[in-house]
């Protein structure tokens, strides 16, 4: 049977219209407006006190000269880094694929007494959107639910302005890898629904990965969120995760450049469990080089947060 796609979406395939179904049924992260009054959500890859700097190094000229900064939340969600960036002064453009994510978020920003333009549509068409250039664009948990990534990222890289930067998170790999084996068991079952989750996560046998590694705990704020957490986690149509390496060749393939990676201590080699003779060994490598060795020393990370840039030709 053909799936009916909606329209406004239907050029950009089946893929994103489940995306889009799945956060209008569980818009993401699962808040409440009326909470604005008591609470602030600080959003990593969201400080423009750290932002500012880095923009500036790369030559951006509202950072150099203290303006504020125009920037998209490609894929808002709900609106935490919206919220967070304007809050901070920054001029924000937020964009989802889910209404219902973006009417909540409209309502946080109403509480703050904050203008944010909003948009409805997928960032992989951004470059026909005409929504000008930003100097920052914060793009967290996006790329991963996207069928194709490049095309993704070569869509943000398309509305930097000269200097400009990407902050990006993506899921990594090796943290996940029992989330995976769920997801796989609960598709051959059939199950859709959050209450069905806990059904399969009881019947684990003790030495299962998701047992081992204490898979609770680890996604702890995910249970606490409830049905939206649970259904983000185990039953998103489209997830998929990346090593540092497997970043690094998406980030080279579109163009771009790491800036850093967030929080950088977490890309330390020295901090991820080697050992003193094992030092001098890192101090030739890049910045890629080391943080991939952090993630091979780790084992366990779950997110790869890092900033990007477009060099020019000459660099």
């Amino acid at each position: 049977m053909t799936e009916k796609l909606s329209p406004g979406f239907a050029a950009f395939g089946p893929t994103t219209e489940r995306v889009r179904v799945h956060y209008e049924r569980f818009p993401y992260p699962p808040c409440d407006p009326a909470d604005e009054a008591t609470r602030l959500v600080h959003v990593w890859l969201g400080d423009l006190l750290k932002i500012r700097p880095m923009l500036a190094v790369l030559g951006n000229t509202a950072a150099r000269e203290g303006r504020p900064l125009t920037v998209l939340d490609a894929g808002c969600g709900t609106g935490d880094g919206a919220i967070y960036l304007a809050w901070q002064g920054a001029l924000v453009w937020a964009l989802d694929v889910s209404a219902h994510a973006l009417a909540i978020c409209q309502n946080r920003a109403n509480k703050r007494g904050l203008t944010i333009p909003m948009t409805l549509g997928s960032l992989l068409d951004l470059p026909r959107r005409h929504l000008g250039a930003f100097d920052y664009v914060l793009c967290s948990g996006v790329l991963h639910h996207l069928d194709d990534p490049l095309a993704g990222l070569r869509a943000l890289a398309s509305v930097l302005k000269p200097g400009g930067m990407i902050g990006l998170m993506v899921y990594a790999e090796g943290g996940r890898y029992p989330v995976y084996q769920i997801q796989q068991a609960l598709r051959a079952l059939g199950h859709t629904e959050p209450a069905q989750v806990e059904d399969v996560l009881t019947a684990l046998p003790a030495e299962h990965w998701w047992r081992l590694g204490r898979g609770r705990q680890t996604f702890s704020t995910e249970f606490e969120m409830g049905d939206a957490g649970v259904a983000d986690l185990f039953l998103h149509p489209c997830d998929h995760a990346f090593t540092i390496p497997a970043l690094a060749a998406l980030v080279k393939e579109a163009g771009l450049a790491f800036c850093g990676f967030e929080p950088e201590e977490q890309y330390w080699p020295w901090l991820r469990g080697a050992t003193a003779p094992m030092w001098e060994k890192t101090k030739p490598l890049g910045i890629v080089e080391q943080a991939a060795l952090a993630e091979a020393l780790d084992g366990r990370m779950l997110q790869h947060r890092a900033y990007l840039w477009r060099p020019p030709e000459s660099a």
